[in-house]
C-alpha cells in the first residue's frame, strides 16, 4: 500500500511530536506540583478536520474508477468525557463530527495529563470507530485511531479553556462494492488526517479537603523578666510531602523563629501578659494552604521592695528544759510569694519548717 508523500510526512511529524510530548509529560510527572484533581472532566468545542485521504469518485466505473481528494471540513464539533483514576492518568471517551460530506469518530482510550496551578497538558491515544459519508458513495464504517494532545488554560476552579488540541486521525474504509480489486488503494482507503480543536473543559468531582489547622504551646508560659520561653507550633491537615513556611511574631520580647519552634527573649520586658503568634503557609498551594495559632505568656518583674517580717514567742519566758513556739509573719509590699526559712538560735535547739507566706 502506498501513501501520498505529504500524508506520510504528516504521520511522521505527529509520531515525532507525540513521542516528544510523552517524554516531556513523563519527565514532568516527577516534578509535578500537588494539584487538586477532578474525578471527571467534560470537553465541548469546535472541531476542524483535514480528512487526509483519496476515495473513489462518485458514480464512477467499477473497473476504471476516478479519484476524489477529500476536502477540508471546517464545520464541526467535538466532545470528550474523561474519568480520572488519579492526577496523571484517566480513561477518555471521545466523539467528533464534521459535516458537508461528513466524517465522525467515536473513540476510547487512555489519557495522560500533567497538571500545574494554571494549566493542564495532556496526551491521549484512542481507538476509534470511523464513519465516512461522501455524496454518491456508500457510507463507510471502519476502524480508526487518534493520537495527539493539547493544552488547557485555567479560567476558574471548575472551568478551563482548551487553547488547542491537535490530533493525528487515522481511519480505514472499504469501498469493495464500487471499486475493482485491481485498484487496492481506492478499494481499501486509509485516511490520515489532522484534527484541530478548541473549546471549554468543565471539571467536576473535586475531593473534599480538610481545612489546615495549627496549635501553639509554650514552655514555660510564666517567667520572670530575662528568662527565656520556647514556643512550638503543631499543624494538622497540611500535605506531609510539602515543606511549610513559618512566620513568628510576638507582642513582648524578641521572637526568633526557626521552622515550627521559636525562642522568646524577655530581657527588658515590662511585667504583664503577652501573645506569640505563628502563621504557617504551604507555598505550593495558592488557596486553602494557611493556618494561624497563638498562645499567651506572662512576664513577672522582680520585687522592688524588701519583705517585712515580725516574730513572737509563746511563751516568751521559760525555765531550762522547757520549750517555746516561735511564730513569724512575713509579707511582701509587691505581693510576691515569700518563704520563711533559715532558722537559727543563740541558745538551745530547735525544729523548724519553711512555711510559705502570702
Amino acid at each position: 500500500m502506498s501513501f501520498h508523500p505529504r500524508l506520510r510526512s504528516v504521520r511522521v511529524l505527529f509520531a515525532g511530536l507525540s513521542l516528544m510530548l510523552t517524554v516531556i509529560l513523563l519527565s514532568a510527572v516527577t516534578l509535578a506540583q500537588d494539584v487538586e484533581t477532578p474525578k471527571y472532566d467534560i470537553f465541548v468545542g469546535y472541531q476542524w478536520l483535514h480528512p487526509g485521504g483519496t476515495v473513489p469518485a462518485p458514480f464512477g466505473n467499477f473497473n476504471s474508477p476516478g479519484k476524489l481528494q477529500l476536502k477540508d471540513m471546517p464545520d464541526g464539533f467535538g466532545t470528550a468525557f474523561t474519568y480520572n483514576f488519579q492526577k496523571y492518568f484517566g480513561l477518555e471517551g471521545d466523539f467528533g463530527y464534521n459535516w458537508d460530506n461528513y466524517e465522525s469518530t467515536l473513540s476510547l482510550g487512555p489519557k495522560l495529563t500533567y497538571r500545574t496551578d494554571d494549566s493542564n497538558y495532556f496526551l491521549h491515544t484512542l481507538l476509534s470507530y470511523n464513519r465516512l459519508n461522501v455524496d454518491g458513495l456508500p457510507t463507510g464504517n471502519g476502524i480508526g485511531a487518534i493520537l495527539g494532545g493539547g493544552w488547557d488554560l485555567k479560567l476558574t476552579h471548575m472551568l478551563y479553556l482548551r487553547i488547542f488540541e491537535a490530533d493525528y486521525v487515522w481511519g480505514r474504509q472499504n469501498y469493495a462494492s464500487v471499486v475493482s480489486s485491481s485498484f487496492p488503494d481506492l478499494r481499501r482507503v486509509s485516511l490520515e488526517g489532522i484534527r484541530l480543536r478548541t473549546g471549554l473543559v468543565f471539571n467536576f468531582g473535586y475531593p473534599q479537603l480538610a481545612t489546615p489547622t495549627a496549635s501553639c504551646s509554650l514552655q514555660p508560659s510564666e517567667v520572670m523578666v530575662g528568662e527565656p520561653i520556647t514556643a512550638t507550633a503543631t499543624t494538622t491537615n497540611f500535605n506531609p510531602k510539602h515543606t511549610l513556611n513559618y512566620a513568628w511574631s510576638g507582642t513582648g520580647g524578641k521572637v526568633a523563629g526557626k521552622d515550627n519552634t521559636a525562642s522568646i527573649d524577655t530581657n527588658g520586658v515590662a511585667g504583664g501578659s503577652y501573645t506569640v503568634t505563628a502563621t504557617i503557609t504551604d507555598p505550593k498551594k495558592k488557596t486553602g494552604g494557611e493556618a494561624t495559632c497563638s498562645a499567651n505568656y506572662t512576664v513577672k518583674e522582680p520585687p522592688k521592695n524588701p519583705p517585712t517580717m515580725s516574730c513572737s514567742a509563746s511563751p516568751s519566758d521559760l525555765q531550762a528544759g522547757g520549750s517555746s513556739t516561735i511564730t513569724c509573719t512575713c509579707t511582701s509590699p509587691d505581693n510576691v510569694p515569700v518563704t520563711v526559712a533559715g532558722w537559727t538560735a543563740s541558745g538551745g535547739t530547735f525544729q523548724a519548717a519553711a512555711t510559705p507566706q502570702p
